[in-house]
């Protein structure tokens, strides 16, 4: 009733002196980003949908763009399944913000000031990542994060469990349904709720 299943891999490649933050928006897939030697940031899109041919011009086009420094990969169709895969060079980001309806977002790698992840429905990793702020956060699934570095983190999950270990000034660890564990190594820790 839908039309026929369709399938497109996509790749992007920009500068990595070009980019100096990412936002992400998708409404069902996944979202992982690990990190490359290369010297530019390379995008790799996997895109299922229903829908034929056309259904699929419609959601790449304009998936993918570069705006003042920030990489944007957005799409609100919620009948297509989206995989991105981010590779992104050793160096310092201003932001990183991940949006997904569901799916889960896996993040390694990353030295940014400020990251931002948040899924309804899916589990939300973070390993060998620095930065001031983070915020993660998911309705349905676990939080992990480990081998981190930074100021101040915020996890909160309705169901699953939350597992923090690095080196963290500020933590605030939240789950209605689940166990939380929480270890810093921060000689200079002075909050954790």
């Amino acid at each position: 009733p839908f039309g026929e299943k369709v399938e497109l891999d996509k790749s992007y490649a920009y500068p990595a002196t070009d980019v100096k933050g990412f936002d992400l928006e998708i409404a069902n897939g996944k979202i992982t980003v690990v990190k490359t030697d290369e010297e530019f940031v390379q995008i790799d899109v996997q895109v299922k949908s229903t829908g034929g041919e056309e259904a699929l011009t419609r959601i790449t086009d304009g998936l993918v763009e570069l705006q003042d420094g920030k990489l944007k990969i957005a799409s609100d169709n919620k009948f297509a399944q989206i995989k991105v895969r981010l590779a992104i060079p050793d160096k310092h980001y201003d932001v990183f913000v991940a949006r997904l309806l569901n799916g889960s977002i896996a993040i390694e790698h990353l030295d940014a000031t400020l990251i931002k992840a948040k899924t309804f429905n899916g589990l939300i990793r973070l390993e060998h990542a620095t930065f001031a702020h983070a915020e993660l956060t998911s309705s349905n699934g676990a939080i992990e994060v480990r081998n981190v570095i930074g100021d101040d983190l915020e996890t909160e999950t309705a169901n699953g469990r939350v597992y923090i270990d690095g080196e963290l000034k500020e933590v605030e660890a939240e789950s209605v349904n689940g166990h939380v564990v929480v270890t810093t190594t921060s000689k200079v820790a002075h909050k954790i709720k």
